[in-house]
């Protein structure tokens, strides 16, 4: 004879299971939306490495980015400055080529780093780093002034 409570925590445990992801869980690999959201690039005024998968970007504005590499970036924890290379993730508008409205594309129009395929860091310490792989960016997220100057105290 089966206690009747078996089956009941059979149940439970299979329900327990299959909780799903919370929200934060589920977002954190999504790209920056809406856009205007996103790094701009060409407004980054200071940066923090915190090691070689992590760092730290302020943006004009006091816009603060938390940005996590997919893999170890060994260059980056001894650069003078770094760049970024925007990913191509068309918007797609039915009846129209990728590329040919204003605004459409807005990842690669104004070098905005939203976390897209292809977004990537680019450490560099002179000229004749061209050549140097980039280091692809697997998150990027806004965070809040304290976390940016909590990062700062840390020494690089």
């Amino acid at each position: 004879m089966t206690s009747p409570l078996l089956p009941a925590l059979v149940c439970l445990s299979l329900s327990l299971g299959a909780v799903p992801a919370t929200a934060t869980d589920r977002d954190a690999s999504q790209p920056l939306r809406p856009v205007s959201q996103c790094l701009r690039t060409n407004q980054v005024s200071d940066w923090k490495v915190i090691n070689d998968r992590h760092l730290l970007v302020k943006a004009l504005g006091n816009r603060y980015y938390d940005i996590r590499l997919s893999n170890r970036c060994v260059r980056l924890t001894s650069s003078t400055y770094i760049g970024f290379r925007d990913g191509v993730q068309p918007l797609m508008v039915p009846g129209r080529p990728a590329g040919h409205a204003a605004g459409q594309n807005p990842t690669t129009t104004d070098d905005r780093i939203c976390g897209d395929i292809g977004d990537a860091v680019l450490p560099r310490n002179g000229a004749s780093d061209d050549a140097q792989p980039p280091c692809d960016i697997a998150t990027i997220r806004r965070v809040d002034k304290e976390t940016w100057k909590s990062a700062k105290k840390l020494s690089r």
